[in-house]
């Protein structure tokens, strides 16, 4: 009997498909070791109903009596039927855990740490015993998913050693051929007591003392510390992108270690079956080894990724993303490019697969300021972060806040949407992010690059109703003297190329963010008075446009009206 077929019949019972999975892989287990079900399986001493018993006791042996093949089959289906829901996102997928798989290489001793490197772990073991190859694997995960890995290894009749220990722990083997490293994204570590004072340092950390703690910056320090061969770690793009705390340390210190081969950008649902955040891998080689490039690609491109239901994206068959890191390069590709250390230091350490591969938006500014004189954006402007709001009910004055989606297509902030009802202090700390007449606005945060100005009519300061800024906007206000006009600035930043790279400056797991130093140091030309005041008059123009649109419109819009059947369905007043 199959698992679809077992959870067909015991649909209507209270059990869930999480626990009817579990129980499934307890029983199969326990009968392999030659142990009755029923006197040490958590769940099943609760059933109730002696046929789901049954069931699933038929089901355990049916899985026990099958091929290897088939039963890591059945045990794939079940797994992958409650990834992302009742045991979060440890079952990564089938395709890329195979390409985790190439990207080891062979290897006579391997180590996995942490849940998201269950499925690996096994299809390593699974490849090894069908090759008669003896290898040493260890796998260090946490409770929940070394119980899983046991049972599944007893059914698979599979020979891992299950560490006791932390993953950021290091006991028994010191030395492994390769590890797969794939920490829980964005897991805060800071009250783990038990990391070892010699993987802190590498973070800048002594004494114990420190704030928040990613374990993404734990598994990098431990790796370069620990790792003696090649090393395959799994990040979020935030990890490769935040400049505060120990995130930024543990990159420079990667970079500098001369190990890191490749960053490999990975997009959305092409290893976690229920997510939508970036992710990217990146390769270390042995202890020893010195890269003076790191190689940056793009999984997500067209040749290595395709669009599935809902446009996620998905591996292209055929596809080994083994063979990238080592390939040779034309230097027209746009799905990767090598960079040299002196650049990375440059740009902050940031290793976001995207800063790099911006190279038709970049190439195309950097022709264009060399023609102007060129300024960095904070010696022009003003750069206002807007702080939170609190809608109190009794507040007697009004804040109109802005958004992204409250800039029009022809780039003129519009009425803000969200109303916010203030007192006297609360007003007083919205008058800090006051919009005034030409404040240009960008979105540094989700809608990434979005562009608008504030019009000339709105609010003036000491109004009862103001307009201000929301928290994903960043105010820039030139400053005295300018020798920029709002409208030229802002002329410049909505450009589609300018957009582009603004786009991949931003960097997040989760939502997309410009950090503060990228745009402060952003280089922005100046043109002459001469092309400013063409430039004033072109806007001028385009607007009358955007005006005579929608005068049209609302034309268009009288005319239909006026005819059957909208004119009998609607009364005089609409």
């Amino acid at each position: 009997m199959t698992f679809q077929e077992v959870l067909n019949n015991l649909r209507g019972s209270p059990l869930s498909t999480g626990q009817i999975v579990t129980s499934v892989i307890e029983a199969a287990a326990n009968l392999s070791k030659g142990d009755a079900w029923r006197d040490s399986a958590s769940i099943a001493n609760n059933l109730e109903q002696q046929s789901s018993d049954a069931l699933i006791q038929v089901a355990a042996k049916a899985l026990l009596e099958a091929p290897m093949d088939r039963r890591m089959s059945e045990l794939s289906t079940m797994l992958d039927s409650i990834a992302g829901r009742d045991f979060g996102e440890f079952w990564i997928r089938q395709d890329a855990a195979q390409e985790l798989l190439g990207l080891l290489g062979e290897a006579q001793s391997a180590r996995f740490s942490y849940p998201l490197s269950l499925r690996p772990a096994l299809l390593f073991a699974i490849n090894r015993k069908n090759q008669l190859m003896p290898t040493f694997i260890e796998y260090a995960g946490w409770e929940q998913d070394n119980r899983i890995l046991a049972q599944i290894a007893a059914i698979l009749d599979l020979d891992i050693k299950v560490s006791d220990a932390n993953p950021w722990m290091r006991s028994g083997q010191v030395a492994f051929d390769a590890e797969l490293i794939m920490p829980p994204f964005g897991f805060d570590m800071s009250r783990a007591g038990d990391v070892p004072e010699s993987t802190l340092s590498h973070l800048g950390i002594f004494g114990g003392r420190h704030g928040r703690l990613s374990s993404e910056s734990v598994a990098i320090a431990d790796a370069l510390l620990n790792a003696k061969g090649r090393a395959v770690l799994a990040v979020t793009e935030g990890a490769l992108f935040r400049a505060v705390g120990v995130e930024a340390i543990a990159r420079e210190e990667l970079v500098h270690s001369g190990r890191l081969q490749a960053v490999m950008g990975i997009g959305p649902s092409m290893m976690f079956q229920n997510t939508s955040i970036n992710t990217a891998l990146l390769l270390l080689s042995s202890k020893g080894t010195s890269h003076a490039t790191i190689r940056f690609i793009n999984l997500s491109d067209e040749q290595f990724a395709s669009r599935r239901e809902r446009g996620r994206l998905e591996i292209r068959k055929g596809v080994d993303w083994s063979q990238l890191p080592d390939m040779e390069l034309t230097g027209t590709e746009a799905f990767a490019r090598d960079i040299d250390l002196r650049s990375i230091r440059e740009e902050g350490y940031t290793l976001t697969v995207d800063r790099y591969l911006d190279r038709h938006a970049r190439d195309a500014i950097d022709r264009l300021l060399a023609k102007s004189d060129v300024a960095e954006l904070a010696d022009l402007v003003e750069m206002i972060r807007p702080a939170a709001l609190t809608q109190q009910e009794d507040g007697e004055y009004v804040v109109l806040e802005a958004a992204p989606a409250d800039i029009a297509d022809d780039g003129n902030v519009v009425d803000p949407s969200r109303k916010i009802a203030v007192d006297r202090m609360q007003y007083r700390k919205a008058s800090n992010q006051m919009l005034r007449p030409g404040d240009v606005l960008i979105a540094f945060k989700g809608a990434v690059g979005k562009i608008g100005i504030v019009p000339d009519d709105v609010p003036a300061e000491g109004s009862s109703t103001i307009w201000a800024a929301g928290q994903s906007l960043m105010i820039l206000r030139l400053k005295g003297r300018h020798r920029l006009s709002p409208r030229v600035l802002c002329e410049y930043l909505s450009d589609e190329v300018v957009q582009e790279h603004l786009k991949s400056l931003a960097g997040g797991s989760a939502i997309q963010t410009i950090a503060m130093k990228d745009l402060k140091s952003l280089a922005i030309p100046l043109p002459d008075k001469e092309t400013q005041a063409k430039v004033e008059a072109a806007v001028a123009d385009r607007q009358a446009l955007y005006r005579r649109i929608e005068q049209l419109e609302a034309q268009i819009t009288m005319e239909r009206r006026s005819n059957w059947p909208h004119s009998e369905l609607r009364s005089p007043q609409d």
